[in-house]
């Protein structure tokens, strides 16, 4: 998932629900090595709205939706979000127990992280 708020460069957050119906939060400390340049995707992505869009060149700027266009080409699900709470909205109902779920972030990001949590919680 990409942000709309900043966080640190290298901050990655994961929730996942156990066999028992245990929900977790970890956050994870992230380094940048060389590599292929090639993003390999487990199961599916999603892709909220570009924050700041104005102060962004629009020579610079990330087509949300061509992105998911492309993912989906290449056979994995993908979806573009207004927010956060619609992310979380579609992501909760397609959970299985001991799936992932990692949110890349460069902030804040409407404090999905909790919003994702609670309705895992409710869910149990």
């Amino acid at each position: 998932m990409i942000s709309l708020d900043p966080l640190a460069p290298g901050s990655v957050y994961t929730s996942s629900v156990d066999d028992h119906a245990k929900v977790g939060l970890y956050r994870l400390e992230v380094g940048c090595s060389p590599g292929t340049g090639k993003l390999k995707i487990a199961d599916g992505v999603f892709i909220s709205q570009v924050a700041r869009l104005a102060q962004i060149p629009k020579d610079q700027r990330l087509n949300p939706e061509r992105v998911v266009a492309a993912i989906a080409k290449a056979g994995r699900p993908a979806f573009y979000e207004q927010n956060a709470e619609a992310i979380v909205d579609r992501i909760v109902p397609m959970l299985r127990s001991k799936d992932v779920v990692v949110v890349f972030s460069n902030g804040g990001f409407d404090n999905i992280h909790e919003k994702l949590l609670t309705r895992l919680r409710e869910q149990l």
